[in-house]
């Protein structure tokens, strides 16, 4: 099956910062989605993510302990220590564990795995359970990233007309946000990832592997940001994402 050789984007944003991301000064639009009102979120995950590729090896990220303390110290300097107190009294290793538990080497896990891990009411899950449903009936031949990040939009375009609360919806705009993201500074389809790759270990990721990343990270991103708001959205996400590719590489050759 084809395979993408993950990076991750030079970003250089905070949710309280001035400074233009790289991202947009080289990707310009590619994975925005400007009906969303909270796609900041995406770009700074996407920081978070680099700041664990650039101070920590995947062997590191293996150790719960150590990836759960990287997101924490990495939510303290760039937002301050007391800007999400619920989020990193509730997310735990234990709520990493229990999403790094249910990976496999040969497929994702079930997409109702990530439905029932939200922390949202049953309205929200029955609507995040139409993107799985046709997230998880892609295939190698149309699972491209122009593809995958049209169906996400359109599902995030339909957020504003639900009939649940704001802090709901705002925890879904930070999933579908995360997950475009996500995707895109996982896959070598864009010329503007960076080749530090984890500190230049050459580990690859199959294409389910890519969409598993993914969606993992957009479900540690819903779980922080019913914690934490957008800080908690932006670290859940990026611990998620960078204990799942490290996972992966136990399974590789």
């Amino acid at each position: 099956m084809k395979k993408f050789i993950f990076g991750l984007m030079v970003l250089i944003i905070s949710l309280n910062g001035n400074s233009q991301s790289i991202f947009f000064q080289r990707c310009g639009t590619d994975a925005a989605n400007s009906a969303n009102p909270n796609d900041n979120i995406g770009v700074e995950h996407n920081d978070a993510l680099y700041y664990l590729a650039s101070n920590y090896t995947i062997p590191q990220l293996q150790n719960v302990n150590t990836l759960y303390n990287a997101g924490i110290q990495y939510m303290n300097n760039t937002y301050g220590p007391n800007s999400a107190p619920n989020f990193s009294t509730n997310f735990t290793t234990s709520t990493i564990n229990n999403y790094l538990s249910v990976l496999s080497p040969s497929a994702p896990p079930a997409n109702s795995f990530f439905t029932n891990s939200a922390p949202i009411s049953s309205i929200g899950k029955a609507f995040l359970s139409q993107l799985l449903n046709q997230i998880y009936n892609q295939s190698a031949a149309n699972s491209g990233y122009p593809n995958i990040k049209s169906k996400i939009v359109t599902w995030e375009n339909q957020i504003s007309a639900l009939s649940v609360t704001n802090t709901e919806k705002f925890a879904l705009y930070a999933y579908g946000s995360t997950l475009r993201y996500s995707l895109l500074a996982w896959s070598t389809n864009n010329t503007f990832t960076s080749s530090i790759n984890f500190n230049s270990q050459n580990k690859k990721l199959k294409w389910w592997q890519w969409l598993c990343v993914g969606l993992m990270d957009a479900g540690g991103a819903i779980a922080g940001a019913t914690l934490g708001g957008g800080v908690g959205a932006v670290v859940g996400g990026a611990v998620m994402s960078g204990g799942t590719v490290a996972v992966f590489s136990t399974f590789e050759p």
